[in-house]
């Protein structure tokens, strides 16, 4: 009876340790290749920017979400593709467009792998009146993977001077 009751305490002393002890949960995150998803992300952007330059209207929308918000330089925000394919063809496909250049600067990725951003900088050249004019600009684009696809949510441009196609 003695060793019970030696024995006692000390069952009761390690159940009341374990049972403070906080259990780990290691929640499985996917395994994602940032830095490739990094390079996908920037080559999708570059190569649809480009493609506003090359006036090709399905390679450009096709990088877009449904609902994607867009806030050009000097007009309201707007939501949706299609007010965006109007916005391309009123102004940008009405100019000749002698060269578009694009840089993706930073790209960043989730370690999730399920939203990105992709910023940089954009040399546009167009025929103007005068002879060919510059015009310098920024963008930042916000992506989400929909579908094991990224497409843009958000995209937001500016000129570094007044844009007057």
């Amino acid at each position: 009876m003695k060793k019970l009751l030696m024995v006692l305490p000390l069952v009761f002393l390690l159940c009341f340790s374990l049972s403070c002890q906080k259990s780990e949960e290691v929640a499985e995150e996917p395994v994602v290749d940032v830095e490739a998803e990094k390079q996908i992300v920037a080559k999708l952007v570059v190569d649809s920017m480009e493609a506003e330059g090359q006036k090709d209207i399905d390679a450009v929308m096709g990088i877009y979400a449904d609902n994607v918000i867009f806030q050009p330089p000097n007009e309201p925000q707007f939501q949706g593709k299609e007010p965006y394919q109007k916005h391309l063809e009123d102004i940008l496909f009405q100019m000749t467009i002698v060269s578009l250049d694009v840089n993706a600067s930073e790209t960043k990725v989730a370690r999730s792998g399920d939203i990105a951003y992709c910023a940089g900088t954009y040399l546009l050249i167009f025929e103007g009146e005068e002879g060919n004019v510059e015009f310098p600009g920024k963008f930042l684009y916000v992506l989400n993977k929909i579908n094991d696809e990224w497409k843009v949510v958000l995209a937001s441009w500016s000129g570094d001077q007044l844009f007057e196609p």
